[in-house]
């Protein structure tokens, strides 16, 4: 199985799905994707690009945050903005 890479930008945005989301604890995202708390803190800390959620993961931090930080660097990458209806 292939690893995911992601750009920095992409990377910062977890950090901010995770760490900057309003009313929601890291320690609350590792109890819905079942990781521990220091997992967690690690795919949010961009200094440290090998600890990556897999894709699974990414979907249950972002359903659970309701943070599009993410969609919106990859809306941005791709040409488009994300912008709320």
């Amino acid at each position: 199985m292939q690893e995911i890479s992601l750009s920095r930008e992409a990377q910062t945005a977890i950090f901010k799905m995770i760490n900057q989301t309003q009313g929601i604890s890291p320690k609350e995202i590792a109890q819905v994707t079942g990781d521990s708390h220091n997992t967690i803190c690690n795919y949010g800390n961009v200094g440290m690009p090998n600890h990556l959620p897999s894709l699974k993961k990414l979907e249950a931090i972002m359903m659970y945050t309701r943070n599009l930080e993410i969609l919106k660097v990859w809306a941005h990458q791709l040409g488009y903005a994300l912008v709320p209806v």
